[in-house]
């Protein structure tokens, strides 16, 4: 039964314990999805991005411009005459070798700065319609994963992306032309003209579909560490995961991470793109609907983007993050997903501070000046809470931890024991401008709200809580796994959301 406790902050004042004070640890304040001139021009070049998230307090930048950002319309067996194509600036379209230099002379210049290099990647998309009925439609190029923590430019071109050959498969299709070659050959002697026509148009096709690999109109492939990953997306399912999952699978061969990027936004823009000179340029539009379902459908990746494109459906209480995190409790999944922010930032023109949208990570004190690789360790974890601050001022924990049985305390990310009895939360919560705000904060736990705390920040609270799924299990054997989050509201937009703390009840024999 959902049980919702509402509390006064007088009554959260009961709460405080006087030897709950904070422990020490580094607190590293991370921001992600941000777009250099790498991706548009006019938008900030990556030193300035460095600079001003350096002089915002950040200390962790996540670049991620795009890998490739094109699309490409090519209808079979004419891809050589009437191929349609439009590009735009990118990662590939620079070389990921000039980026990843740049990323590394800018950490011997801000040694103070850790940047960790990332890339926005579109795995697949379809098409309907046609130019000559006017109503050429791109869909899904906008669905996104952010690759985040590669830094071998092979690994950028090897891709299973859109618009990046190293990581299609070989096609043997695409020789077809050579049928017209070896027939026109056949007709020299006896028909000149007419084998000399086939001769050449089949040199023209073929010389078109080199390099030999998938560059289909209704989707893309991919191949990696020697295995054909290919899923084509045909037009009549623009759902289909598969393309996405051989990026997740992909990424992680590489030791990288992988995040879904604002799953509930979508897209529909208009540009014109143009066929052979002789033919006047097309319209065509790129529509990309929501995709929070692809959270569910997909597996073996690190996250998704909560705020600011999450948190309506994704990330609700009892959303698809809830299923996700109740599909690893119950052993479904080999890892738990993490909620991150995400900026999507490319300059002044995104109208608001780029820091308004940070990842704030908790580090061992012991790591007086964290690496890169501690940063990616702590992202891997689940070591982290989800920030979304005002223009001016934010919320920020100060501290927590869930405290389970046996002495058993953990932060975001981490574990406790319980036997049965109520789990206690902790949380310390301040405001960055030290003014007394109203704050919410909603307990859910195995998917279900199982408290609301109304308090004032700064101030501490500690809750006693029994878990659904312990509840409902108390009288059975075996062990129960679960977890808790929580959410931090202070009117709009400032909001924490937490990465869940797992807790492992063994129920009473």
């Amino acid at each position: 039964m959902r049980s919702f406790v509402i509390l006064t902050a007088a009554l959260a004042v009961a709460f405080l314990s006087a030897d709950a004070a904070a422990r020490e640890r580094a607190e590293i304040r991370c921001v992600m999805h941000l777009h250099s001139d790498y991706t548009r021009a006019g938008n900030d070049t990556l030193e300035e991005l460095v600079v001003k998230a350096r002089a915002a307090g950040i200390h962790a930048v996540i670049p991620t411009d795009h890998a490739s950002a094109s699309f490409e319309w090519t209808p079979f067996p004419f891809a050589a005459l009437l191929s349609l194509r439009k590009e735009f600036p990118s990662i590939m379209f620079s070389s990921p070798e000039k980026y990843l230099i740049d990323i590394a002379r800018l950490e011997k210049k801000y040694p103070d700065m850790i940047i960790i290099p990332g890339a926005e990647v579109a795995a697949d998309y379809s098409w309907s319609g046609s130019p000559l009925s006017g109503d050429l439609i791109v869909k899904g190029w906008h669905r996104h994963m952010l690759v985040v923590g590669m830094e071998d430019p092979d690994d950028y071109r090897n891709l299973p992306a859109v618009g990046i050959t190293g990581g299609a498969s070989f096609e043997p299709i695409m020789f077809w032309p050579v049928f017209l070659i070896i027939a026109g050959y056949g007709f020299l002697r006896s028909r000149p003209r007419r084998g000399l026509a086939l001769f050449l148009c089949g040199v023209v096709l073929l010389a078109g579909n080199y390099p030999f690999k998938s560059r289909r109109a209704d989707g893309a492939s991919a191949s990696f560490a020697g295995k054909n990953v290919s899923r084509v997306l045909p037009t009549a399912s623009p759902s289909d995961a598969g393309p996405y999952q051989a990026l997740a699978d992909y990424a992680a061969s590489r030791g990288a991470l992988t995040f879904w990027a604002h799953p509930e936004a979508g897209n529909n823009e208009e540009f014109r793109s143009g066929l052979p000179p002789a033919l006047p340029p097309v319209k065509v539009r790129s529509v990309t609907e929501p995709y929070p379902e692809m959270l569910r459908s997909t597996r073996d990746y690190s996250g998704f983007a909560v705020f600011a494109e999450g948190y309506r459906i994704a990330g609700a209480p009892g959303g698809l993050w809830d299923d996700i995190l109740l599909e690893y409790c119950d052993g479904k999944r080999p890892a738990p997903v993490w909620a991150v922010s995400e900026l999507d930032y490319g300059g002044d023109s995104f109208g608001a501070p780029i820091d308004i949208l940070q990842n704030v990570l908790w580090i061992e004190p012991s790591l007086a000046r964290p690496t890169k690789k501690d940063i990616l360790r702590a992202i891997e974890r689940g070591s982290f809470y989800a920030l979304w601050k005002g223009k001016s001022h934010g919320l920020r924990l100060k501290d927590f931890y869930v405290e389970g049985s046996r002495g058993s305390r953990a932060i975001f990310g981490g574990s406790v024991i319980s036997d049965g009895r109520d789990i206690l939360a902790h949380i310390e919560i301040e405001s960055s401008d030290a003014v007394a705000a109203p704050v919410k904060i909603t307990l859910i736990a195995d998917g279900k709200v199982v408290g609301i705390i109304e308090t004032t920040a700064p101030g501490r609270i500690r809750h006693r809580f029994s878990p659904p799924r312990q509840s409902r299990n108390n009288n059975k054997a075996g062990a129960i796994k679960g977890y808790v989050r929580f959410i931090v509201e202070a009117g709009y937009p400032d909001t924490i959301a937490t990465n869940p703390v797992f807790y492992t009840s063994e129920a009473a024999k």
